[in-house]
């Protein structure tokens, strides 16, 4: 399938999620999150061998490309014990939202890792899985499209909104219905707003809120939820413009095809495709082919042909 195992993409994305901590630069931790996010779905049974083939060169290509991000930690600690620092962080955290969720999204991708092997939890990487959510905590209010200051609409927000019952998969489905409206990034007023790849993170969001429930962390589940529905508060505001008018696509990631051409963003490629095919697999066939399509009309925002 792959000249790598699935434990050694997991371990080089560990140690970049870690390196990235450590250099207090959170953007840098797309490429240890992609790298674990494409051993999850090269071990998903519904990723077909020959797509399976394609995706392992192409991160192959990405061990090569960020090797010194991916290279081993040169540490020989033993694993950390006592309470989890991570853990605590993102159950302080993850109700309220900031930077698209970021924070919980590496931190739901670390668990998950950490949860097989948790020999690989040593007080370094603890460190660096710790500081990587602090940095990815920091924010600018102004960030979303016709949102003045998103700390204060989150904060007014009403209480009943916020905390409005539901699970990951509820998630899941608000996340697809808003990707019905796609809008490019752009600059508008002198400013770059994220306007596809805001509405982009309300899937991973999602997915890493169906890993807390998996790993059985509910509390942090339900705390992170009340952070989605902010930040489907905060998207909202991108369908006061025209959508960007793209062909949809007729290959899926389950196809080799999907992985076999060059895309400008590898690693939310890689992220999104697995959050979906994750995500996909939980709802009834019906639904499923209404995912399918509204994703083939969003992967050409991301350079998908």
């Amino acid at each position: 399938m792959t000249t790598t195992t699935l434990e050694g993409y997991e371990r080089a994305g560990l140690v970049a999620l870690v390196r990235a901590g450590e250099a207090k630069d959170w953007f840098h931790g797309h490429v240890g999150a992609a790298m674990i996010a494409g051993a999850r779905l090269l071990a998903h049974p519904d990723l077909p061998g020959r797509a399976a083939t394609a995706l392992g060169r192409m991160l192959d290509g990405r061990l090569v490309a960020d090797r010194e991000w991916l290279r081993p930690l040169a540490e020989s600690e033993t694993s950390w014990r006592g309470p989890d620092p991570l853990l605590e962080r993102l159950r302080a955290d993850a109700g309220v939202l900031r930077n698209s969720g970021h924070s919980t999204i590496y931190g739901a991708t670390a668990l998950h890792v950490l949860a097989r092997h948790p020999e690989w939890a040593t007080p370094r990487v603890i460190a660096g899985l710790v500081a990587l959510h602090d940095a990815g905590r920091e924010d600018d209010p102004g960030r979303y499209y016709g949102v003045r200051d998103y700390f204060e609409l989150i904060e007014r927000h009403s209480a009943s909104e916020v905390n409005a019952a539901g699970s990951s998969i509820d998630a899941f489905r608000r996340a697809i219905e808003a990707l019905g409206h796609r809008v490019a990034d752009r600059d508008i007023d002198g400013r770059h707003y994220y306007l596809t790849g805001e509405k982009i993170h309300l899937v991973t969001h999602a997915h890493a809120i169906a890993t807390f429930e998996a790993l059985g962390h509910t509390d942090v589940a339900a705390r992170a939820l009340r952070a989605q529905h902010a930040l489907e508060v905060c998207v909202a505001p991108s369908e006061s413009l025209e959508a960007t008018p793209l062909d949809p696509i007729g290959t899926r990631p389950e196809d080799a095809a999907f992985w076999e051409q060059p895309v400008f963003d590898e690693a939310h490629v890689v992220k999104l495709a697995e959050a979906v095919v994750a995500e996909r697999a939980r709802l009834p066939e019906t639904e499923r082919l209404v995912v399918a399509r509204r994703m083939g009309a969003m992967w050409p925002m991301l350079g998908l042909r």
